[in-house]
């Protein structure tokens, strides 16, 4: 009988072991497509933020061209009040998001009021950052000295508004390049963590069976 209740004692450690390594698998498994889904989630919200920065961008240099040619219009009138409002905010997202871009750092979606953390850049994509940053601070400081005196009919902010078109026909250029080229690094890097994720799931997967 002793010989009997050894062999099942060996046949139950036995199970006991197979299932806690087969729940330990499994537990492995979703940790780790939880830890990767969320580097995935930061990459898409940082290549979204890219974008974001891009066409605010664009925007900028567009006001500033409509303020240009309607230099002289009533500065009270709702185009020019509308134009100089969006030129702000825009003007205020690059800043924000430029900033969190380089540092890492948490963002809040407009569209849905969520915050998210952005993961940090390093290598090339910190280059193009930095490159598109450089440019930004050569034009934001022209179009803040502009809109300081834009609504105001009795100081003449014309050479003001034309320092800041001028900047902008350069800085616009190269911003979008750099922004461009980081919107790749970070969709490449995103690439390459979705194959990563889909190969250690098919391992895991063979390792369970």
């Amino acid at each position: 009988m002793a010989t009997i209740n050894n062999g099942d004692n060996k046949r139950y450690r036995g199970l006991i072991i197979s299932i806690a390594l087969f729940l330990s698998l499994i537990g492995a498994l979703l940790v780790f497509t939880f830890y990767t889904s969320s580097l995935l989630e930061r990459n898409t919200v940082l290549i979204d933020q890219t974008n974001q920065v891009a066409n605010s961008a664009q925007s900028v240099i567009k006001d500033l061209f409509d303020l240009d040619s309607s230099y002289g219009e009533d500065t009270s009138s709702p185009h020019i009040q509308r134009v100089l409002e969006r030129l702000e905010q825009n003007t205020a997202l690059i800043n924000n998001t430029l900033t969190a871009i380089g540092e890492g750092g948490t963002i809040t979606d407009d569209a849905d009021g969520k915050t998210y953390k952005l993961p940090s850049v390093s290598g090339s994509a910190q280059e193009n950052v930095q490159a598109a940053n450089e440019q930004w601070q050569l034009l934001e400081p022209r179009i803040e000295t502009y809109l300081k005196d834009a609504d105001n009919v009795l100081v003449d902010s014309s050479d003001d508004l034309t320092q800041a078109v001028e900047q902008a026909k350069t800085s616009s250029l190269l911003m979008n390049e750099s922004l461009d080229d980081l919107t790749n690094e970070v969709f490449d890097d995103a690439e390459r963590q979705a194959n990563t994720i889909r190969l250690i799931q098919a391992l895991g997967v063979v390792a369970i069976f």
